[in-house]
């Protein structure tokens, strides 16, 4: 007797992907919020998820794809502002992530440990933050179109800044 094989076209796939991506992109957002207290109820709204999906799309561009190192980089994202990369004060973070030879584990730590002593200033408060999310007009993703190249749910340690008191 013949068997029939299971054909999963790819709009197929799109389907199936894209509310395992809003939950992602909501477990990163609550981790966000959890790291940055002050910032939970913008993290909250549709413009909140549209910055934390752009920091996952940067953060894919720069080759960091494993869950942890996309929350360590959207931290980053949320505590230097997501147009961090046109300070001039700050090229040496995206020189260090450029650095494709080392794991994006190695380089974020390394950005991680010079940050405290090299940063300009406390995090973005939240006004400036919505501000530069203002700024960068993202737009809603197409229908179907997680942005992701392989979508992952994240499983993520608390406190990668550290206690507030320890903050930078």
């Amino acid at each position: 007797m013949p068997q029939a094989h299971l054909k999963i076209r790819r709009a197929q796939l799109h389907a199936l992907r894209e509310p395992v991506f809003e939950e992602y992109l909501r477990r990163l957002a609550a981790h966000v919020a959890g790291v940055f207290p002050e910032h939970e109820a913008l993290l909250a709204t549709a413009k909140g998820l549209r910055f934390v999906r752009h920091c996952v799309q940067r953060a894919q561009r720069l080759g960091i794809t494993d869950q942890h190192g996309i929350a360590l980089f959207t931290d980053l994202c949320t505590a230097l502002g997501p147009r961090w990369d046109q300070d001039a004060r700050l090229d040496w973070i995206g020189e260090l992530l450029a650095v494709r030879e080392l794991s994006s584990a190695a380089r974020l730590l390394m950005v991680y440990e010079r940050v405290r002593a090299r940063l300009p200033g406390p995090p973005l408060a939240p006004p400036e933050l919505e501000r530069e999310i203002d700024a960068l007009g993202l737009a809603e993703p197409a229908r179907g179109r997680t942005g992701l190249a392989r979508p992952e749910v994240p499983q993520w340690p608390a406190g990668h800044w550290g206690p507030r008191s320890q903050r930078p």
